[in-house]
């Protein structure tokens, strides 16, 4: 019997007081209750199995609690300098376009690989910069020791350079295959001889040799003679244009598959700069000790990359490119609102564009402009040839700048100068994407 007026859930078991004294013991009634409310809340609540993720979660939960670096966020580091020269008295020593590479590269990094303002230092000779960023030799080389300090695995790193760049002796026999070291002029550099600059040795020790593994460095050196300026091995062998281009593709794709039957190990690309450099000196002083003076001729062009280096996929190793705009024996070619950087950083502008079609599209455009450039040339000359036979005695009265006879230098186009890409190791350029 219930009380009356209270209605009892259908299917539900009444507990009568009277029975809690009966054979009936208070752990039997617990039980009922309990077995009851379960049954009931299995009815209104479904339950929901558990994720097939959970595991992996919790694993990744005890790895980051267990190192910390696992969730060490990417830093990201640029060095961007222009440099102008407006203090040179020689005008043919004066850059216009410098400073405008520096900001097109600026809104590049900013807008399209998530670089913040605070990631970047820019260094200009312009009158809105502060004393400490302008590009003097004490000034540029404590900015390229603080852009790789404190590096750590997997972070990203941006230098760019628009200035002067010229070649001197090099100063270790063998270092260079071409016999020369670049270095880089800066602002309150006297002279292009080299006796206040940079050279190429050093910025690879700033940029280069400091690099923690899985970290990427990109490059970008709109200067003359800049191929080589930071001492990278690989050169010829990503080079894929023109007939050269061809016949190292071609051998080097028999070689490799040749070593790989043959089961050849893949070169160790972690020796390290300083053995490197040893080998290099006990080379140098076999071969200084033998009475054949030729054989140094033979071994030493095998000490650098001639287009056959063996590709591979080296995950681990720090990731080093460098575009350059001109061989080291070439000077590049500048005009009025038109540079390497400008062209290069509207191709960067696309979605993780191939490294083999980048370099092809933007040395497709410098010969368009180029091209164009040399006919207005030759219109000039051709202008003023004809004004002198028209004109006779006439024509040496006209101004010279109407003569046509002999162009203004910056009328003259210096030899085509094509975009290098050097790498720290060999690249698949056909298969690898551009990203910072």
């Amino acid at each position: 019997m219930s009380a009356p007026g209270v209605v009892h859930p259908a299917g539900v078991d009444v507990v009568n007081p009277a029975s809690l004294h009966s054979r009936h013991s208070s752990w039997d009634i617990v039980r009922r209750v309990a077995s009851h409310s379960r049954a009931s809340s299995a009815t209104s609540i479904e339950r929901v199995p558990p994720s097939k993720w959970t595991p992996l979660r919790t694993v990744l939960s005890v790895l980051l609690q267990l190192f910390p670096r696992f969730h060490r966020p990417i830093r990201k580091r640029a060095l961007l300098i222009g440099i102008a020269y407006q203090n040179r008295l020689n005008p043919d020593e004066r850059l216009n376009g410098t400073h405008e590479d520096v900001d097109c590269l600026y809104e590049l990094l900013i807008n399209h690989y998530g670089f913040l303002p605070r990631d970047i230092t820019v260094m200009k000779d312009a009158d809105d910069v502060e004393d400490h960023l302008w590009p003097t030799e004490d000034n540029i080389r404590r900015e390229l020791q603080a852009l790789t300090r404190d590096c750590a695995p997997r972070d990203r790193f941006f230098f760019s350079y628009a200035g002067h760049a010229s070649q001197k002796e090099e100063r270790v026999k063998g270092s260079e295959i071409d016999g020369m070291d670049e270095f880089i002029v800066p602002y309150d550099a006297s002279d292009f001889s080299g006796s206040k600059c940079i050279l190429d040795d050093e910025l690879r020790r700033y940029l280069v040799d400091p690099l923690k593994r899985r970290c990427r460095l990109v490059a970008v050196l709109d200067a003359c003679h800049s191929a080589t300026l930071l001492d990278l091995a690989h050169d010829r062998c990503i080079e894929r244009d023109g007939w050269k281009g061809f016949v190292t593709t071609t051998v080097r794709w028999a070689w490799e598959h040749i070593a790989i039957a043959m089961g050849f190990p893949v070169p160790d690309p972690e020796a390290s700069a300083a053995a490197q450099q040893a080998k290099r000196e006990e080379m140098q002083d076999l071969l200084s000790q033998t009475l054949v003076p030729f054989i140094e001729k033979l071994l030493g062009p095998w000490r650098y990359c001639w287009g056959f280096c063996r590709r591979a996929v080296w995950p681990h190793e720090p990731y080093v490119l460098c575009f350059s705009a001109c061989r080291d024996e070439q000077m590049t070619f500048e005009k009025r609102g038109f540079s390497m950087t400008k062209v290069l950083a509207k191709k960067l502008g696309k979605i993780l564009p191939r490294l083999g079609s980048l370099t092809r599209n933007v040395r497709a455009e410098f010969t368009a402009v180029y091209e164009a450039k040399r006919e207005k040339y030759e219109t000039f000359l051709d202008r003023g040839v004809r004004r002198k036979h028209t004109l006779g005695i006439a024509y040496w009265i006209l101004p010279e700048s109407l003569r046509g006879e002999e162009a203004p230098p910056y009328m003259l186009p210096p030899p085509l100068a094509k975009l290098q890409l050097t790498s720290n190791l060999p690249r698949y350029t056909n298969l690898e994407r551009f990203w910072i």
